[in-house]
């Protein structure tokens, strides 16, 4: 049985309180690190899109 299955089991104790608040917890944290892996990736892209020199080497 993995972490995954155990936890699923224990959601029908009474730690199903705990264990929704760390899955909630842990769904906000990553839609945060998505959201600002969207917000860098359009960061780049405006900055690569303005300064050409940006996407070349330094040493050439």
């Amino acid at each position: 049985m993995n972490a995954t299955q155990l936890t699923d089991l224990a959601c029908w104790t009474p730690l199903a309180g705990i264990i929704r608040i760390n899955r909630r917890r842990k769904m906000n944290e990553e839609r945060e690190i998505a959201r600002v892996q969207r917000k860098v990736a359009h960061l780049c892209k405006k900055l690569a899109r303005e300064y050409n020199e940006l996407q070349q080497p330094a040493w050439i």
